[in-house]
Formats: structure tokens, sequence, C-alpha cells
């Protein structure tokens, strides 16, 4: 052992070792050249576990940072912290003790993150349930996800019956950019469909071009409880695209957070493609040279 202090080798001793964890032991070490302290930390290594994949097809060395990879995108941004991530990696890793040079499949480890990731916390429930779906809902091979019944029976198993009753309508809740979220009010959305049709017509077109354009929006997300603002606003901007450029403009120039005088130019030079009856440009043209 060479010391991180003075690079002297021979003169480090132990004081004390510690295991807190199974798989890992910690060592208190003194240098005997320069007097200082410092502690070591030893883990199983999974490096030599080798992993067969696909029905004995491939093989592969363990790869920790494949599997912290693989837990990351499941976790996405907003459920685990770093320190979280490492902590689950390395639970995993030792769980593969005490026989890491014995081959083990790719579906093993899966599993093996499963049983990791179980417990009480929302965001641990999330991670570990986007993972099961990837892991037990591919269609390459044998699986117990073929459709959703499958994955609700066994969201029931794992997590007990739901305590949500089915939605009678949906959308029904809406989650804004904040990550808030409130109920779907089709009301509302006509308002603001209004407010950015204001002045294309009499008061009454604008309220008939609001109402159809909500609820041509809400048909198109029909089968989605929970939708997002940006959802909405996408298919709201798809039907006034057809119906009318100015207002599609004004409400496209708050949903899409305009920053200057050139997105107007950009968007706008876009529509010019589209014509008054959703056709565009070039297949106007086409029709005009049949017709002549």
């Amino acid at each position: 052992m060479q010391c991180p202090f003075c690079q002297t080798s021979g003169e480090v001793r132990v004081r004390e070792t510690r295991t807190p964890d199974p798989g890992e032991v910690r060592r208190h070490r003194v240098c005997g050249s320069c007097g200082e302290q410092f502690t070591t930390v030893e883990r199983i290594s999974a490096h030599d576990t080798i992993i067969i994949k696909r029905g004995d097809r491939q093989a592969e060395r363990f790869s920790r940072m494949k599997l912290r990879r693989g837990i990351e995108k499941a976790a996405a941004a907003w459920t685990l912290a770093e320190g979280e991530l490492d902590s689950l990696v390395e639970r995993v890793v030792k769980r593969l003790h005490p026989k890491p040079n014995t081959p083990v499949s790719s579906a093993e480890i899966g599993s093996l993150v499963l049983r990791v990731l179980a417990g009480d916390r929302p965001a641990t429930a999330i991670t570990r349930i986007r993972f099961a779906i990837v892991l037990l809902g591919r269609t390459s091979r044998v699986t117990r996800f073929r459709g959703l019944h499958d994955f609700l029976a066994w969201l029931e198993a794992e997590y007990g019956p739901s305590a949500i009753e089915r939605p009678v309508n949906t959308p029904s809740v809406v989650v804004k950019r904040d990550g808030e979220t409130r109920t779907f009010n089709i009301k509302k959305l006509e308002r603001s469909i209004g407010v950015a049709s204001k002045g294309r017509g009499s008061d009454k077109e604008v309220e008939r071009l609001a109402a159809y354009v909500a609820a041509r929006a809400a048909f198109e997300l029909q089968g989605q409880a929970i939708v997002t603002s940006q959802q909405i606003a996408a298919e709201v901007l798809k039907v006034l695209k057809e119906r009318d450029a100015l207002a599609y403009l004004r409400y496209a120039s708050a949903v899409k957070r305009y920053r200057s005088v050139d997105d107007f130019w950009l968007d706008a030079l876009g529509l010019l493609e589209i014509g008054d009856d959703g056709r565009t440009v070039g297949q106007q043209n086409v029709e005009s040279e049949e017709n002549n």
C-alpha cells in the first residue's frame, strides 16, 4: 500500500478494519513515514462476470457504467439524484457476490435491478416501473407484458389494487411546464383560444371557432388521461394552422415563446406553404396546372 500523501510504500499500517455492508471493507490506515491517516474502501468487483445476452447468442463482460446508464434512463431527470444512482448500482453489484465469475443472463441482471429498486418511495417506484416496462415489455423475446392488461396485472401484483378510478373523460389531468397539475377544463381552453382569435370575425364567430378548435384538440387527446400543456398547445396549433393563420401566430407566439421579430417571420413564412383550404402551395399548383 502506498501512502497518498508522501507516496512511501511499505510503511502504511492498518489500525482498524470494518465491514459496514456485505461486499465492502473499510480500513483505517496510518503512514509510518509521514504520520498521515486515511481510509481505504475495498469493494467486490464484478468486472470478470460474464453477461449472456439473447439466449446465449451474445456474451460480454459486466459493465458497471452500462448498468448505471440503464437505471439512469429509467430514472429520467426528475426522480433520482446522482448519489442515489451510484448507491443503487453498488447494491446490484454486491448482489452478484459470492460468485462474480459465474455467467449470468442479462434478464437475471434486470430482475436483480427490479428487486433492488423495490421500495415505497415514489421516485424509486417510478424508476422501477419504467425499468420494468423495458425489461418485461421487450417484443424481441418471450415477455411478461404482451400488452396493457399484462402490465396492469403486474402493477397490481407489485403495488396492490389501484386507488384510482377509471377516468370518465380523457384527457382529465394537465401537467404544466413547471410540473404542477390541474384538471383539464375545455372551457378554459376555449377562452385562451378565443383570446388568440380576437378580432378574427364577430364575437359569435370567434366563439364558434374557439369551441371548434378546443373540441378538435380534446378529441385528438382522447385516451390519454394525463396530458401536458405542450401536448394541448400542439393540437390547438394544428387546427389553428388550418383555420386562421393570424390566430395561429398569436397563439404560437405565446406557447412557443417567441424571442424576436425573426421568430414571427420564420413561422409566418413557414405558413405560406399552407393554403386557406389546408392544402400545401405545391398541391394547389399541381391541381391548377391539371385544371388548365
